[in-house]
């Protein structure tokens, strides 16, 4: 689902070439999209493996790099929907700007703001997965469980 939305952003945004975003939506589908090829590569490897190949170690999703990562793409997501929101705003005041044409940063916009709770479920999922294999579910922070497999 992450990765449509990023195609969808990526048309969207491509229609101003980023402009409305200031580019920060290109930087954050550029970590998105490597960010969720990674998790899937390695998920498809350990799964390859099977189980017995990885007794001892996390699972790719409930390392502390991916955790991490996810929470920081979703604040860069998050930068990218309010400068995107922010430029329409301005953009589409002034009073030479015909209002159709900041159509598509409205709708940029709005999926920037999906692929953040997106990535954000990806992280927070991410995070309890880590709590439930450590065992420590209720009573420790993600950053307390351990320094297994960075």
């Amino acid at each position: 689902m992450s990765m449509g939305l990023n195609i969808i952003i990526f048309g969207l945004s491509m229609v101003y070439f980023g402009y409305l975003s200031l580019f920060i939506a290109f930087g954050a589908l550029g970590v998105s999209l490597i960010h969720n090829i990674t998790i899937l590569a390695l998920s498809h490897k350990e799964h390859k493996a099977g189980p017995e190949a990885l007794a001892g170690k996390l699972p790719a999703t409930a390392r502390k790099a991916t955790i991490i990562c996810g929470w920081l793409i979703m604040i860069a997501w998050a930068a990218a929907a309010g400068m995107t929101c922010a430029m329409v705003i301005i953009v589409g005041g002034w009073a030479e700007t015909p209002r159709y044409n900041v159509i598509a940063g409205h709708f940029e916009w709005v999926f920037e703001l999906f692929e953040m709770v997106v990535t954000g479920l990806l992280a927070l999922k991410c995070t309890r997965e880590r709590q439930q294999i450590v065992g420590l579910a209720n009573t420790a922070r993600w950053y307390q469980l351990g320094s297994y497999n960075l």
